[in-house]
């Protein structure tokens, strides 16, 4: 455990005092919690900082069949099953809760191939080729994949961390991590779990884990034992480093497993469009944090006109009428209508730029996400007439992209939702029209509909 905990420290940049060391229990829980909060410590961190603390506390980890309790119980001979069965009925009559206090835990690594993870600010990117000159003066090691990244989660810029996955001559049974210590730095070991036919498949992805070209990847080297010509790479492992953001797309498409690799190809484009969409409204945000500067308050003439559209939607109605807001260029007729959630409580737009469209796109609307409808810059009233009871807001349930066939309708109900629309002045309309007349509350803009803004 309080090897463990030294390997935390590192990773999260603390000091290492005692390094070869046991602490008692005032100075473990001390550090344990200098560790917990620490700002650069990752919620995974956080996660083995509890098993570790479980740990010293004498709580026996079910997932950890690599370690026992010295004294727990007496080694018998036979299988590890017989003794895992012999330490359970031990666990219902003794439980480790009311153990006797000089009971210890003894770490033991039991196994035929394991990962091993070197964490250390006193590691660099000199450290590669001492790292490889050590490696291969390990007697016990039959092959090996190792790899140097960079450790970009950790506040010490240009920190380094080390893999290899070691497959042994022998199966080993090791009480210390002593034989694999490189340069002072103890490693964090992971025992390949399979058992029976699937352990070879299990050392094979170890090896791809250390060989592939992970975001981060500095170095790689292997002892002639390479995917794709030693052994076959499968698709669920490049599955498993991309959902982990450990593989970029780029280099997830280029790995060569041809089963699966059209629906591999259709997940990473959709992923690219839907991460493409959060930057450019992350980039929109900030642009309108910018501009926010620029604006100056609407006159209270075009407020007061727009005010009465506003106040119908206070109870309901059969139908509403929808609001258009007319006038030339540079009026601020886009600004006041997307402005008008704020002012009257109407809450987000959903906008739909229509230009020469002559439907509306209301697909991606959400009436628990957006407040009111903007149909902005208008070219044509046809655009209105031709879906006449939809700007109507009315209780029916409207079918939109309509065809023959009908594979691309949907369907949207918009009882109550304000519908706002711009017109330019040079736009096809004509407001005399009777039924535009008797269901639009029209604004005509003659001028800017806004103050200057106010000088900083």
């Amino acid at each position: 455990a309080c090897e463990d905990l030294r390997e935390l420290m590192a990773e999260v940049g603390m000091e290492t005092p005692g390094a070869a060391q046991e602490y008692n229990k005032t100075r473990f829980a001390s550090l344990v919690e200098q560790v917990r909060a620490s700002p650069a410590t990752t919620p995974d961190q956080r996660s083995r900082l509890e098993q570790v603390t479980s740990l010293y506390a004498g709580v026996r980890q079910e997932n950890g069949c690599h370690l026992f309790l010295a004294g727990a119980w007496p080694r018998q001979k036979g299988s590890v099953l017989r003794q895992n069965q012999q330490h359970r009925l031990l666990r219902r009559s003794q439980p480790f809760a009311q153990a006797a206090p000089t009971e210890r835990r003894t770490f033991r690594l039991r196994a035929s191939s394991a990962l091993f993870t070197f964490n250390s600010l006193a590691l660099k990117r000199e450290s590669w080729s001492d790292f490889l000159t050590w490696l291969a003066t390990l007697e016990f090691v039959a092959r090996f994949t190792a790899t140097m990244e960079d450790s970009y989660h950790s506040a010490h810029e240009g920190r380094v961390h080390l893999h290899f996955f070691a497959e042994f001559n022998r199966p080993v049974d090791w009480t210390t991590l002593r034989p694999v210590i490189f340069g002072g730095i103890t490693p964090n070991a992971q025992p390949t779990r399979a058992r029976g036919p699937r352990t070879r498949e299990a050392m094979d992805q170890g090896h791809f884990y250390c060989y592939a070209q992970k975001v981060g990847t500095l170095e790689v080297a292997t002892s002639n034992y390479e995917p794709w010509i030693h052994y076959t790479v499968k698709g669920p492992w490049l599955d498993s480093l991309w959902s982990a953001h450990k593989l970029s797309h780029q280099t997830y498409l280029q790995c060569q497993v041809r089963t699966g690799f059209i629906g591999r190809q259709r997940q990473v484009e959709a992923v690219q469009m839907h991460e493409e969409r959060g930057r450019l409204l992350e980039q929109q945000a900030a642009a309108e944090v910018s501009l926010q500067r620029l604006k100056g308050d609407f006159k209270a003439p075009a407020l007061a006109r727009c005010e009465s559209w506003a106040s119908q939607y206070q109870e309901p109605k059969m139908r509403y009428k929808f609001l258009i807001l007319r006038g030339g260029s540079q009026s601020g007729k886009s600004t006041l209508a997307k402005s008008l959630g704020d002012i009257f409580g109407l809450g987000k737009p959903f906008i739909q730029t229509v230009q020469d469209a002559e439907a509306a796109d209301l697909k991606g609307f959400d009436r628990q996400q957006y407040g009111y409808i903007l149909f902005d810059n208008i070219n044509s009233m046809e655009f209105v007439l031709s879906q006449r009871a939809l700007f109507q807001a009315n209780c029916d349930v409207h079918q939109l992209a309509q065809s023959k066939t009908g594979i691309y309708s949907y369907a949207v109900w918009l009882f109550k939702i304000p519908i706002v629309g711009t017109v330019d002045m040079s736009a096809t309309w004509d407001s005399r029209e009777p039924w535009l007349a008797a269901n639009m509350h029209e604004v005509l803009l003659d001028g800017p509909c806004y103050l200057p803004p106010a000088e900083p």
